[in-house]
């Protein structure tokens, strides 16, 4: 895709879990993955993949996830407004 980034996706993937968690690993979690990847990419948007984080990281990862969603927000706008104003409105 040319046009410009969406914003972005921002993909966790645990694949491989401690036994005292009573989850199996994932065998297929790096094919999965690796499709939502093309998916997205071909949808037009950034992609930040992060691999087997604890539920503490998760959070951390979200919360890093708002802010670039704010920063895509922000440029989008910022776009927009350049686009949007004619030659003759700059100074």
């Amino acid at each position: 895709m040319t046009s410009e980034k969406r914003g972005l996706c921002v993909m966790i993937n645990n694949r491989h879990f401690s036994p005292q968690s009573g989850f199996f690993d994932r065998a297929a979690a790096d094919l999965d993955m690796c499709m939502l990847h093309v998916v997205f990419t071909q949808l037009g948007f950034d992609i930040a993949m992060h691999a087997d984080v604890t539920a503490e990281k998760m959070l951390t990862i979200l919360v890093e996830g708002l802010r670039l969603v704010q920063y895509y927000t922000q440029t989008i706008k910022a776009v927009i407004h350049i686009r949007l104003c004619p030659d003759s409105w700059k100074t």
